[in-house]
């Protein structure tokens, strides 16, 4: 092995040859050539993999000398696509992505000698010139590079805000649209990843990606990058989520802008009149659900039940004595009203077009938007008040469950739940006759009558049971709306929705607890013959009032049967 001063000095020697590459001064074989550049790029890539050797060749001011090669060695590339034109590029963009990993002399050095914008010309170039790298698998050597071409990007861009500026200028948003088509995860990593960098570090960046231009490139990665539909992704993206959950967590206000312009048509996003300025749900009316409303939503429910798991776990633990806990990964409480449009919006488009589907996800963009959704608000009322609270104008604490309350969520899941009838009459696959109850036809006429699909009732209680946990004013408006006996009747199996039953009493439970109101309607109700629910003793069980503590608690019949 080499010591430190060797491979200097080997490094040095090989940037030697690299510059009388770029200027010859004689005539040589130009086999002999590209043999010995190839042999000298692998040394100079495995050097630059250290931080000190990147230093080191930072000092040679490696980055002036190679530069001159790129457009050298991707000339030739627009006229022939043949494997071994794009070997030694692919090699000098490796280097090129080691020599700027973190090191600001080379980065600086990068952004002086316009590397960006060479680095522009060649994927402009290469997209231009090769079809087949667009809309289908490309060949692995163009993906390869394309991918090189984008880690030296990321590279680059880690610089800050300058880089990010120069960066965005030279590739957005014909080159990041043209690459977002590429249907190649080694392509849509880094892109991402180029992305998620430059909008962290940039407002401007944000509102231009949420812009037409910038929603084609989300909606093509969406489309090329996840086999969307119920955590179906061949390779999970961890860049993408990192850009999706930014855009959606951390930027106020942009979820509902992302999620509502997704659902609008790529093919005339660019062509429509200009028009005064539409209320986001009246937009969401006008359209239907789409596949890339369903990724997005699929990528925030998966991220936020795992990232919430990190953030309860950081809190259970004191994080390292700090008395403000960590941000959970929640929309931000202005989106909560938002939320609640896409639920009902997915269930009327449901219910007017009649689909069902036996199993989710069901690859049916309104039904898994519906689903997903609702998931959406089962996970968002689920966390802990402590982590979800903020200030209200007028100084009082509102929690996530709260604000979704006061934009019509409870109501919606009640009418939802009535919509559909008791879990007997719902028939899997089988839309049931519509009601003879003349009240329940307002709810029967915008809601699906049957399970749209598998879990569709579960969801709706899961939602309210979740809600309701240590609510007061939510166990309030279930009761007051007459949703008592509604969420009992869920208190039973059903084939169509697993774990219904489980849900239901859980429901029951936080329906009940706390609340004296609550409690005396319910010993009310098993009070009568004619209301009481059967499903509950057929399972086994029954709620009942403690005598000594005034609170529910759950009775096996038969044990209780026995000591009569």
């Amino acid at each position: 092995m080499e010591d430190g001063g060797q491979v200097v000095s080997s490094c040095e020697v090989v940037l030697a040859s690299l510059c009388k590459f770029v200027s010859p001064e004689e005539e040589d074989d130009g086999r002999r050539i590209r043999r010995s550049l190839e042999k000298n790029f692998l040394v100079l890539i495995a050097f630059a993999r250290s931080s000190d050797g990147r230093q080191k060749l930072a000092e040679a001011n490696a980055i002036p000398v190679l530069l001159p090669l790129l457009p050298e060695f991707a000339r030739s590339l627009p006229s022939s696509l043949q494997q071994n034109q794009f070997h030694l590029l692919i090699l000098l963009l490796k280097l090129l992505r080691n020599l700027c990993a973190g090191n600001g002399i080379n980065q600086d050095s990068f952004l002086q000698c316009k590397g960006l914008e060479t680095l522009a010309w060649i994927a402009h170039s290469l997209l231009e010139s090769s079809p087949s790298t667009r809309r289908v698998l490309p060949p692995p050597h163009a993906a390869e590079t394309l991918q090189m071409l984008l880690q030296v990007v990321a590279n680059v861009a880690g610089r800050g805000e300058l880089s990010h500026a120069v960066v965005w200028e030279n590739f957005f948003p014909a080159i990041f649209g043209g690459m977002a088509e590429v249907l190649s995860q080694k392509v849509q990593e880094p892109l991402c990843m180029v992305l998620y960098t430059c909008c962290k570090g940039s407002k401007k960046s944000c509102m231009e990606i949420l812009s037409s231009q910038g929603i084609l490139i989300i909606a093509s990665i969406l489309n090329a990058d996840i086999s969307y539909g119920g955590g179906s992704m061949v390779v999970r993206n961890e860049w993408l989520e990192m850009l999706i959950t930014h855009l959606c967590l951390i930027e106020e206000q942009c979820f509902p802008l992302l999620f509502t312009e997704l659902g609008i048509p790529r093919t005339t996003t660019q062509h429509l009149p200009q028009q005064p300025e539409a209320p986001l749900s009246h937009k969401l009316e006008t359209k239907l659900p789409s596949k890339e409303q369903a990724s997005l939503l699929e990528i925030l429910c998966v991220w936020i039940e795992e990232d919430g798991g990190k953030a309860r776990e950081e809190t259970a633990e004191g994080g390292g004595g700090s008395l403000t806990p960590p941000r959970p990964p929640l929309l931000p409480m202005e989106c909560a009203g938002f939320l609640v449009d896409v639920i009902r919006h997915a269930a009327q488009c449901a219910a007017s077009d009649g689909l069902c589907a036996t199993a989710f996800p069901t690859n049916m963009p309104v039904l898994d938007v519906l689903g997903l959704s609702l998931s959406m608000a089962r996970i968002h009322c689920a966390w802990d008040k402590t982590l979800t609270s903020a200030k209200e104008p007028n100084g009082e604490t509102i929690t996530m469950a709260a604000k979704l309350a006061s934009n019509g969520l409870i109501a919606l899941m009640l009418d939802m739940l009535q919509a559909l009838g008791p879990p007997q009459s719902a028939r899997p696959g089988v839309p049931p006759e519509h009601s003879s109850n003349k009240s329940f036809l307002h709810c029967r006429e915008r809601f699906p009558t049957w399970d749209p699909y598998k879990g569709y009732r579960r969801d709706i209680v899961a939602v309210i049971a979740n809600a309701s946990y240590r609510n007061f004013h939510i166990q309030e408006e279930v009761r007051e709306t007459d949703g008592l006996y509604l969420v009992l009747e869920q208190c039973t199996t059903d084939s169509n929705n697993p774990f219904l039953r489980e849900w239901g009493l859980w429901a029951i439970r936080n329906l009940l607890e706390g609340n004296p109101r609550n409690q005396h309607e319910f010993a009310d109700l098993e009070a009568k013959a004619s209301v009481a629910n059967p499903e509950l003793r057929d399972i086994g069980i029954s709620v009942e009032l403690n005598p000594e503590t005034g609170r529910p608690r759950l009775v096996n019949v038969s044990n209780a049967e026995g000591n009569h």
